[in-house]
């Protein structure tokens, strides 16, 4: 009898599982997962990836015709534009049928997870058990915490960039999340601060921003300007020549954060041996002894004993690029501002 109930209740949840939804746990990509995605939609055993989570996928751009109901994703090489309720899809500029019908779910359109493997030749794969949809992945070396490995990932990087790595030497400077930026595909960055070889006078160079999903590498020299000129990308060992753009509003956010951090190695070379991570706001207090204005705001933390421990705060205005760096003391703050050096010490138990 136990054995005949058991045959019934496997049968129960096939049925329910066809007919369902069922939201994947996490999207993961090379092994690592894709930060607030919109969950995977399982349909008849069928899975369904939203537009946006794809572009990521595939370092990507996407854009919305609201009016249409029209995403179209765009690629170095292609070019797809998915309609809702069709499984007809523009390639390029020809029509192709895809497997199913996209569809329109809370407001995000979901279009068949298939199209990774038939349009971007990537393995896919579903685990039913951890509900986690894998691209490119195994389920045994997934991370969920993206951290940088100095072996590893400097060795990817080198290998995106391919013969050009040579003239360069990197230290690995940052984490950052890039979104909505002119040029860069949105998605997380692996940083990289870049000095030419055997060049001692000219320093540092500009710095290289690893997509941590696709690998894709690009190139940001220090001038780098809302033009475009002198910025790179690499992928599969060469250069690009006319890549794809992300089409946004500007790439004012990462040209603030890699002149912070050479603000902040001028200043004090020991200070370019810190991790340094964006955070949404900082002590309220600092705030009041500094101009008013928009910041970026930033920890910077130091690795002891394999662990990262916070050891101060830094705000910089997002308009001049001036940047304040909080070093904490008894009773107090020293404001160091940079890069005129000018130091302000404030006695936090006293209002000024």
């Amino acid at each position: 009898m136990k054995f005949f109930n058991k045959i019934i209740f496997s049968f129960l949840l096939v049925f329910l599982f066809n007919i369902s939804f069922s939201n994947a746990e996490g999207i993961y990509v090379n092994n690592n997962k894709i930060q607030n995605t919109t969950p995977i939609l399982i349909q008849n055993d069928k899975a369904f990836i939203s537009v946006g989570d794809l572009s990521v996928a595939v370092g990507g751009s996407i854009s919305w015709n609201k009016n249409e109901k029209i995403a179209t994703v765009k690629t170095d090489d292609l070019k797809i534009e998915f309609m809702n309720g069709s499984n007809t899809v523009k390639l390029n500029d020809s029509k192709v049928s895809i497997e199913l019908k996209s569809v329109l779910k809370d407001g995000k359109l979901m279009v068949p997870a298939t199209v990774l493997r038939d349009f971007f030749n990537l393995k896919i794969s579903w685990n039913y058990k951890t509900k986690n949809f894998l691209i490119n992945s195994d389920e045994k070396s997934i991370v969920n915490t993206i951290k940088f490995s100095q072996k590893n990932d400097t060795a990817k990087l080198e290998k995106s960039i391919g013969p050009d790595s040579e003239k360069f030497s990197f230290t690995y400077a940052l984490t950052d999340d890039a979104k909505n930026e002119k040029y860069l595909a949105d998605g997380k960055y692996f940083i990289f601060k870049a000095g030419e070889k055997g060049n001692i006078t000219k320093g540092l160079n500009g710095y290289f921003y690893m997509n941590v999903y696709t690998f894709d590498v690009y190139y940001y020299p220090l001038d780098a300007a809302n033009d475009g000129s002198g910025i790179k990308k690499y992928s599969n060992g060469k250069e690009i020549s006319d890549f794809n753009k992300n089409g946004r509003n500007t790439i004012h956010s990462l040209i603030a954060t890699t002149h912070m951090i050479n603000d902040i190695k001028e200043s004090d070379n020991s200070l370019a041996n810190f991790v340094y991570t964006r955070k949404d706001n900082i002590n309220k207090e600092y705030l009041n002894h500094i101009p008013k204005a928009t910041y970026y705001y930033y920890q910077a933390s130091k690795k002891e004993n394999n662990i990262l421990k916070p050891q101060f705060e830094i705000a910089q205005n997002a308009s001049t690029l001036d940047v304040y760096i909080f070093l904490k003391k008894e009773n107090g703050v020293n404001i160091v501002q940079l890069p005129d050096k000018l130091i302000k010490t404030i006695n936090m138990n006293k209002k000024n």
